[in-house]
């Protein structure tokens, strides 16, 4: 929704309306990326990695994916 929103908003510049794309698309991945990495946990480091790792490897072909059959 908010994508939608941005590419509708004629009173914003396109540097703007790009700026607030890229945080809206990265701000949902800094925190679980950051998180698992940052904070105590009791998982084993190698566990955390393959589910932050694992997550965003899976994530990454779908979002290519919708980007390249939305540019076509």
């Amino acid at each position: 929704m908010s994508l939608w929103r941005l590419v509708r908003r004629a009173e914003l510049s396109t540097g703007t309306r790009v700026g607030w794309m890229a945080a809206v698309l990265l701000v949902p991945f800094a925190g679980p990326v950051a998180y698992p990495g940052l904070a105590r946990s009791p998982i084993p480091a190698a566990m955390r990695a393959a589910l932050v790792l694992g997550g965003i490897v899976a994530y990454l072909p779908v979002a290519v994916l919708g980007a390249l059959l939305g540019a076509g």
